[in-house]
């Protein structure tokens, strides 16, 4: 009888131990319906960041659409665009925020330098996807302060 009661206790010591743990935190999961969209952004950078002469940047370039390329930054000319870009290389984390919508963290170095001098701040990019005749292109490219909540980090 005494063994069944110290069983006994030991069970409703346990269960009232489990009841109290903390439940398992979840994670938002990346959106992958928008792989696209990531992977897009991911060979954006990736084309810059292996370009080996200045022509190699038009293949990055080929990823926007007419009003990205015709934005305050590029004005609508790819040499703007090289300007920005061929002295530098990027080391970057991409975000899934939504549908077609991917931010970027980006911290720029030296192109003949060791990804480890890129140092300061980094610079946060939202970047609007959207099919045209079939092609999935970067539409749009915005300044932001930081990837939002709805944000979830996928490299």
């Amino acid at each position: 009888m005494i063994a069944k009661r110290m069983i006994a206790s030991i069970w409703l010591v346990f269960t009232l131990l489990a009841a109290c743990a903390p439940a398992p935190i979840s994670t938002p999961q990346p959106d992958r319906s928008n792989a696209p969209a990531i992977a897009m952004v991911e060979q954006f950078y990736t084309g810059i960041n292996d370009a080996q002469v200045l022509n190699d940047l038009g293949r990055s370039w080929a990823l926007l659409s007419n009003d990205a390329q015709c934005n305050s930054v590029n004005h609508c000319d790819l040499v703007y665009f090289e300007d920005r870009w061929w002295n530098s290389k990027a080391i970057y984390t991409l975000y899934d925020c939504g549908p077609n919508l991917v931010a970027a963290e980006e911290r720029k170095y030296p192109r003949d330098a060791d990804p480890a001098s890129a140092s300061g701040n980094p610079t946060y990019w939202l970047y609007q996807l959207n099919d045209y005749d079939g092609s999935l292109l970067i539409s749009k490219m915005d300044l932001i302060q930081a990837p939002g909540p709805e944000c979830v980090p996928v490299k």
